[in-house]
């Protein structure tokens, strides 16, 4: 007996009687046709889209991995310490992949460098060695965003 193939069910005619799916094939031939069809059905994402699934599982990794350091510190150290530096990390990430995402033109590498430079300084705050921000981190980050912005302007022209 033949079935059909998108259903199931036992046919005798060309037709299904459940699913009226009209089967293709010689039903006759086909002693036993057990496969059933799977609709597969394409779905195409806009940019808008695509952009708001990136950025929510990028806060979602970003909650997930801050949550676990937290509870991993809290259970053996009984107190946050060492958790807060890739809750620092994680943070900053998620927010410079959503500037990336949604901020458009000369604000994007500026928003970027803002939280960047937040980042560095969070750290200096968490971190009980000396004071490291305003001597070193600071300075650097602004000479090399300078030399990468001009860079950029040479190559352009």
């Amino acid at each position: 007996m033949a079935y059909c193939p998108k259903c199931g069910v036992e046919v005798n005619t060309q037709t299904c009687p459940l699913c009226f799916h009209v089967i293709k094939q010689d039903i006759h031939k086909v002693p036993f046709s057990h496969s059933v069809e799977i609709d597969r059905k394409k779905y195409f994402l806009t940019a808008s889209e695509k952009k708001a699934i990136f950025n929510a599982s990028s806060i979602f990794a970003a909650v997930l991995i801050s949550s676990i350091c937290i509870t991993v510190d809290t259970l053996f150290d009984n107190k946050i310490s060492w958790s807060v530096y890739p809750i620092i990390f994680v943070a900053s990430f998620s927010f410079i992949t959503s500037f990336a995402l949604y901020i458009k033109g000369i604000f994007k590498p500026v928003s970027i460098f803002i939280v960047f430079l937040l980042m560095l300084f969070l750290l200096d705050l968490v971190i009980p060695v000396q004071s490291f921000f305003l001597r070193i981190s600071l300075p650097i980050s602004i000479s090399t965003s300078l030399i990468t912005f001009l860079t950029y302007i040479l190559i352009r022209k």
